[in-house]
């Protein structure tokens, strides 16, 4: 499925949300396999989105 700017854009957010979120109960729950392999999976999708968002619009931030 192709998506367009506004739709990778609000999935971009979405996916960093959740990130966010795991990253908080992970903070509480340190050996949670469960919770970090869901993670690891958000954030590498995260970063193949934004990937895919910056190959098509440009950069998402002005530094790196």
């Amino acid at each position: 499925m192709i998506m367009n700017k506004q739709t990778l854009l609000k999935k971009l957010m979405e996916l960093d949300f959740v990130a966010v979120e795991l990253q908080l109960y992970l903070n509480t729950h340190p050996d949670c396999r469960e919770g970090l392999y869901k993670y690891n999976l958000v954030v590498t999708q995260a970063q193949m989105l934004r990937q895919e968002y910056e190959k098509r619009y440009g950069p998402l931030t002005s530094f790196r």
